[in-house]
């Protein structure tokens, strides 16, 4: 089987176009183009990669993707566990699974009560709201973190 970083744009052309001088030197031009982009391949692959990225890395995609929780100085096992609810959460943004998503990534557990579901039934469209934010990796939640 052919590697794809050793193949050149002559290795796929028709053979008429293969012969033709002019063809022969703009593929060999734009080779080394193909195998640049070729190497950048690995790397759009980011997202999958999470558990891997460094603090940096994931500060730039925490402020790409607008977070609305995130501060540069946490540490980078809990920047993992927020952003990894960053594309859920903004997807099912202003829903009752997104504070639950939200706070769940940061080591809380959170108690929602919908206006329907209140008793007395509350104000219609609100709800109640009792969260708890636990410890993450054994340190107690700063303001900042709670912020």
């Amino acid at each position: 089987m052919v590697d794809i970083s050793d193949i050149s744009l002559l290795d796929v052309l028709p053979q008429n176009l293969a012969q033709n001088p002019d063809v022969i030197a703009m593929s060999k031009a734009i080779d080394d183009e193909l195998h640049a982009i070729n190497k950048l391949i690995p790397k759009t692959t980011i997202y999958g990669l999470i558990d891997g990225l460094e603090s940096a890395v994931l500060d730039h995609l925490a402020w790409q993707w607008n977070s609305d929780t995130w501060r540069d100085n946490w540490p980078v096992s809990l920047k993992r566990s927020v952003f990894k609810s960053i594309i859920r959460t903004k997807r099912i943004k202003g829903t009752r699974a997104a504070v639950e998503d939200v706070v769940s990534s940061l080591g809380g557990v959170v108690d929602i009560k919908e206006w329907f579901e209140q008793s007395p039934r509350g104000e219609p469209y609100t709800a109640s709201v009792v969260a708890s934010i636990n410890s993450f990796d054994g340190a107690v939640p700063s303001k900042e973190m709670l912020d």
